[in-house]
């Protein structure tokens, strides 16, 4: 189950994945996905979701308390799917296809040459205007494209802050950010 909140402040439940079978034979298994969920391919395994937030009070108080750097006084807002999508067409070795159901839109983003790991999917919710910012997310894939995204984005949306459901660390992403070097905190160990 996940949990969007969308622009106008509206929270809505989506269940991305079965449950059923997660343990065979005594040994855990990765979810999977299953021919109802919205995001995913059905029988593909579930992945990290990475989310993407504004550099507001409440985040750079916890950049602080974490010893990160907090850019002052810079701008910080979300993207539009307008901007989403213009990033994303510019990549020249991925291919984009985007879908629309409802209010819920996602761009697949893959590699013309494809090897593992590569690409991710953008998911966004609650769009009913794709000239409004709406907060975005990361479904699994290439944290190094999706921080590469983000600096792209961050020329005209500002800081941005990107997090994995996974780590406790988040990356502050602004115009100019070299990907590897802010990737850099996920590949160190978190401190015992």
């Amino acid at each position: 189950m996940a949990l969007f909140v969308s622009a106008g402040g509206h929270v809505t439940a989506i269940a991305f994945v079965e449950f059923s079978g997660l343990l065979k034979a005594g040994h855990a298994t990765q979810p999977r996905c299953s021919a109802d969920t919205q995001w995913c391919r059905e029988g593909e395994p579930m992945s990290t979701t990475y989310y993407v937030y504004t550099l507001s009070d409440h985040w750079a108080a916890l950049l602080r308390d974490a010893g990160q750097a907090i850019p002052e006084g810079e701008p910080s807002r979300h993207p539009t799917i307008g901007e989403v999508r213009a990033v994303l067409s510019a990549f020249d070795d991925y291919t984009v296809d985007e879908q629309r159901r409802g209010e819920y839109w996602s761009a697949d983003v893959r590699p013309i040459r494809p090897s593992p790991g590569s690409g991710t999917t953008v998911l966004v919710n609650g769009v009913r205007d794709d000239t409004v910012p709406h907060p975005i997310m990361f479904e699994g894939g290439d944290p190094e494209l999706m921080v590469a995204a983000l600096e792209r984005l961050a020329r005209t949306c500002g800081v941005l802050i990107l997090r994995a459901e996974t780590s406790y660390r988040a990356l502050v992403v602004r115009a100019g950010s070299d990907p590897r070097a802010v990737l850099e905190p996920w590949r160190v160990p978190p401190p015992a």
